[in-house]
């Protein structure tokens, strides 16, 4: 072991220098880094990776980081899709993952969780489940995703529409800023800040007793803007839906490619998943006879099987458009956190990627065409509408292609994302909802958050981070 190593493992208790594990907190989950050289891996491969288990022995590494100018990367799941988890060569990965409190205590709204950053969703939610109880938070994620990566992502799941994003249901959070101080804080003080600021070491989050059962109804719907009218009227109802999505046909067929087959055959789907990309002529000719209908899917909780179509004539949807409940949907867009799935379709000399963007109910028709025409000759997309609130939702683009070579791949990718934010940018939103802004959003990052937020943010990390140990470069800061 190295000195360096030697004095991380002195501070934390656990710490490596493996070079399988330090390639592998090289990168996240961004599609770009798939197309990395070995040269341009080592350009981010970190020297050491620390692992505490206590706040305390976070606030001692920070102190030292302060003192001698390391530079540290905290980090999560890894299951960011943006580059904001990717260090520079050099650099220290500060692992979440021993970070496991857990409390669960009362307020006079309900329960609440005390859980440390390093709980992964899933299993702090199996924790939970065992009391009876489960949280109000499900991301896409949900798998691999860590309580410190909500926060620092601004995070929103599959049940905002009822629960709101990590933002409503984060009560407090302990944090560690450099030189070591260690506070209770408001939530917003954190969310979105992609670990620039401070090491969040632990939050306290609402949960709910777990419900007894769930059922959805899907309505046929001649349009978007027709399925959107429909929507908001849902707050009228006596029990409003926990979820709501709007999905176009083409996306929920392209979506099945990749998990429509048992997992016997995944190799069978991933293949023509590949198929249909390089030869988007194809799919164009497909989406002509699929796009006719809109659907929209209301999920309830707390319902018995099979009433959930009952709601329907509420909210003036006649019977006979109601069509099949395709429920389990919520677990098929994981191809986007499967990083074997995304390895094997950049190897075909393929890419997928999904842009996530909110917009007022009014203006969602109009930016998903505008998005659709900016890519129309670079890339195939199809859109998924989530994560709806009070006042509009985020609308998720998925855009796909092909190239005849692994470079020329790579640079219809860049083309595309290029286009599709700079289309957002003319539009007027924020190309940037519930993922962050990592290093993939960097040149659009002040058309992707607040201004006001992110000068208080700059002011923030000057006053507290000085000597720029906490993930430098990220959001402009």
């Amino acid at each position: 072991m190295s000195i360096l190593t030697d004095e991380i493992q002195r501070i934390t208790g656990a710490c490596t220098e493996d070079p399988a594990a330090l390639r592998a907190c090289a990168r996240d989950r961004w599609l770009q880094t798939l197309w990395w050289t070995a040269e341009e891996e080592g350009l981010h491969t970190p020297v050491a990776i620390a692992r505490p288990e206590s706040e305390e022995q976070v606030s001692r590494l920070l102190s030292w980081a302060h003192q001698t100018g390391t530079v540290l990367l905290p980090r999560g799941g890894g299951t960011g899709t943006l580059g904001a988890a990717v260090p520079d060569a050099g650099w220290v990965v500060l692992d979440t993952s021993r970070l496991r409190a857990f409390a669960v205590g009362q307020d006079d709204h309900g329960p609440v969780v005390r859980a440390g950053a390093g709980w992964v969703g899933a299993e702090l939610e199996a924790r939970l489940n065992a009391s009876g109880l489960s949280l109000c938070h499900f991301p896409d994620s949900m798998a691999a995703s860590t309580v410190g990566g909500w926060i620092a992502t601004r995070s929103f799941g599959q049940l905002s529409m009822r629960y709101g994003g990590i933002e409503r249901q984060a009560l407090s959070v302990r944090a560690v800023y450099p030189g070591g101080e260690a506070r209770a804080e408001e939530p917003s003080l954190h969310l979105g800040t992609e670990g620039t600021i401070s090491v969040v070491t632990e939050a306290s989050l609402r949960c709910r007793k777990a419900p007894e059962g769930w059922d959805g109804v899907g309505v046929r719907c001649s349009s978007m803007s027709e399925a959107l009218g429909i929507v908001r009227k849902t707050p009228e109802l006596l029990a409003p839906p926990s979820a709501l999505m709007v999905q176009g046909p083409s996306d929920l067929y392209a979506a099945g490619l990749h998990s429509g087959f048992p997992g016997r055959f995944s190799g069978v789907r991933e293949a023509l998943a590949a198929f249909a990309l390089r030869n988007q002529g194809l799919l164009e000719l497909a989406r002509k006879g699929l796009d006719k209908d809109w659907i929209l899917y209301l999920l309830f909780e707390d319902v018995p099987e099979g009433t959930a179509g009952t709601v329907l004539p509420r909210l003036g949807v006649p019977q006979e458009r109601a069509c099949p409940k395709l429920a389990h949907l919520l677990g098929r867009r994981s191809l986007y956190w499967d990083p074997g799935v995304q390895a094997r379709t950049v190897e075909r000399r393929c890419f997928a990627d999904v842009l996530d963007v909110w917009s007022p109910f009014e203006r969602l028709p109009a930016l998903e065409s505008a998005i659709r025409s900016a890519l129309a000759n670079i890339a195939f997309t199809t859109s998924f509408i989530g994560h709806f609130d009070e006042r509009g939702a985020c609308l998720q683009v998925t855009l796909a292609g092909s190239g005849r070579t692994l470079a020329e791949t790579q640079g219809l990718y860049e083309s595309a994302w290029r286009a599709a934010h700079e289309a957002c940018v003319r539009f007027g939103v924020r190309a940037a909802h519930h993922r962050g802004v990592g290093l993939a959003r960097l040149p659009w990052v002040r058309s992707c958050v607040d201004p006001a937020w992110h000068e208080t943010l700059r002011r923030r990390k000057a006053a507290c981070d000085p000597n720029g140990i906490l993930n430098p470069n990220k959001l402009m800061l």
